[in-house]
């Protein structure tokens, strides 16, 4: 009776281990797309760094001044989407985090179950 129940037990370990699994390389996707929308922000925040320097040489200086305002403020509004995606990245981190405990928990529950099967 317990050699069934250690392997009823094993079985509903399995299949929690392949959830958890499943779980992991779903937010494993998601931080490598959050990571990807992060380096291209970081792109296009050194090309319009390169671009307003540009509009400086290139135009008078009240030109130059408008136009390097404009990149100051799509260079805010990049660094704020930035920041979010940070944020986001960060927040997946933890989350990763908290679904990897109870797998490392399952992992462990397992093994005694191994264990415990071989004594048996």
């Amino acid at each position: 009776a317990a050699l069934v129940e250690a392997t009823s037990n094993g079985t509903l370990l399995e299949s929690e281990l392949a959830a958890v699994r499943a779980t992991l390389l779903e937010k494993s996707n998601e931080l490598e797309n959050i990571t990807n929308q992060y380096d291209e922000l970081e792109a296009r925040l050194v090309l319009q760094s390169h671009t307003s320097e540009l509009e400086e040489a290139k135009s008078g200086l009240s030109t130059t001044q408008a136009a390097l305002a404009v990149a100051m403020n799509e260079r805010t509004l990049l660094q704020s989407e930035l920041n979010t995606l940070k944020a986001t990245l960060l927040n997946k981190s933890n989350e990763l985090e908290g679904i990897t405990a109870p797998y490392k928990e399952l992992k462990e529950t397992a093994k005694h179950l191994n264990d415990k099967l071989k004594t048996t």
